[in-house]
């Protein structure tokens, strides 16, 4: 048995908050500064860290429901919204895409896509575009881009507050200044990376279909006929912000996916990771994306 009570958890989430620790990362720090030289990551070998583990997610739930994963996105079934976190990747294990959604069972993806096809193949697509996004980030990470990446890295933060917003809330009225941002810095971010300078971007103000344009003529992709038809119904990201949006929950629902499609091609074009062509070349399911995203 651990030596610690609640009291000493909660002291420590209370050092966590000032340092500025995720909520999900704190119940390890914790097991860190209670056992000290008797902290062994392997759970099998020290029971009293889940022990810990256990306490700290009692206490305060958070650490539990803000685990982020390597990043958040959100699938659709009509105007119904789920958000999806993309686990980390270890070893070669295989997972079905319906775990990878966070479906339980192949079952309960087909009732949530209440047994429609298109819904299901959308989910497919939508499941690419998150990984392509958010791997093409790590990736170029990687790769050691420092300016784009600020602003990937800021694009990746305003879909996760889209994904939590719109899967917990009928309210849609906050949705609408991130949806301009992820559009815009993705795009911005890969415009840095191909060369542009600071000057020749910011004229490009917050106009999204002028910037679309640029991102296809340094570096074209087959995905900028979508992207092209898709920032026509980007809101006014200026107007918006002082005048709110006459968008309803579903125009927002699906607008979300299209600006994470945008976010993913944006990174799809320069990181390598193309998880979507995988969908679009394999026979059969899910088919063209064409054929869903029209």
């Amino acid at each position: 048995m651990a030596l610690f009570t609640d009291e000493d958890i909660l002291r420590l989430d209370q050092t966590y908050a000032q340092e500025n620790v995720p909520f999900h990362a704190r119940p390890l720090a914790a097991a860190f500064d209670i056992l000290g030289d008797q902290f062994i990551l392997d759970l099998m070998q020290n029971p009293a860290v889940e022990e810990i583990n256990l306490a700290y997610t009692r206490l305060v739930p958070e650490v539990e429901a803000s685990w982020p994963g390597a990043g958040v996105g959100l699938i659709a079934s009509i105007d119904q919204v789920r958000k999806v976190v993309l686990g980390l990747t270890y070893g070669h294990a295989s997972r079905s895409l319906d775990q990878l959604l966070g479906f339980k069972s192949h079952d309960q993806w087909a009732q949530w896509c209440r047994g429609d096809i298109n819904i299901a193949a959308r989910s497919c697509y939508s499941f690419a575009d998150i990984s392509d996004f958010i791997t093409g980030i790590n990736y170029m990470q990687g790769a050691g881009h420092g300016a784009p990446l600020k602003l990937w890295t800021l694009a990746a933060a305003n879909l996760e507050e889209i994904s939590n917003s719109l899967s917990t809330s009928i309210n849609v009225a906050s949705a609408t200044q991130p949806l301009c941002l992820v559009a815009e810095l993705a795009m911005k971010g890969t415009l840095y990376h191909l060369g542009l300078s600071e000057k020749e971007i910011r004229t490009l103000g917050h106009h999204h279909k002028n910037i679309a344009l640029r991102l296809a003529k340094e570096c074209p992709h087959r995905d900028d006929n979508f992207i092209a038809d898709i920032v026509n119904h980007i809101p006014d990201y200026v107007i918006t912000r002082y005048n709110g949006s006459s968008l309803t929950r579903l125009e927002t629902v699906q607008l979300a996916l299209n600006v994470q499609f945008i976010a993913a091609s944006s990174l799809r074009r320069i990181s390598g990771v193309d998880h979507a062509s995988d969908f679009e070349t394999r026979e059969g399911f899910p088919g063209s994306r064409a054929e869903f995203f029209k």
